[in-house]
This record gives C-alpha cells, structure tokens and sequence, in this order.
C-alpha cells in the first residue's frame, strides 16, 4: 500500500522514530477497537489510521495537494463514528 511504513521510512529523515512510535500507537489504537463490539469504533479507527496514512504520504512522500484531500474527511468521518458510539 502507498503509506506503509516501509515505503515511508526512507523518505523521513530526522523524524524517522517519532512517526514509527506514532504509526506503532495507532496500531495499537487500531487492535484495541478491534476488541469493541461496536462497529462504528472499528471503523473508525480504521478510518483513522487510513487517513493518517493519507498524511503521512502527502507530508513525506508525494507532496501535492491531491494526496491530501482524502485525508481530512476521512479523519472527520472517523471522529464522528467514534464520538456517535459514546450515545
């Protein structure tokens, strides 16, 4: 896929370890909701961890403005199905 982390890595430089312990706690975030048994939490913490992807290619890797359109509204859509499985 187009943000794997070793698709990344290279193209980090100095902030190479702060993004894999970042990448490693939203891993981690991903695996937790996996557990919920509410599929809005699932999904979107998978949609978070897509769209965090989507910005890490724009900011590291392909820099144009195409690469980050998916990422906000797919970061909006996920705070929302997290936020909505509180009620």
């Amino acid at each position: 896929m187009f943000g794997t982390p070793y698709r990344l890595w290279p193209h980090l430089g100095r902030l190479r370890y702060p993004v894999m312990f970042y990448l490693l706690v939203i891993s981690f975030m991903l695996a937790c909701a996996l557990s919920v048994n509410d599929r809005r939490v699932y999904i979107g913490a998978a949609l978070f961890y897509l769209s965090g992807l989507f910005v890490a290619r724009q900011r590291f890797v392909f820099p144009e403005k195409i690469n980050a359109m998916p990422g906000l509204p797919l970061y909006y859509l996920d705070q929302y199905l997290i936020a909505s499985s509180v009620w």
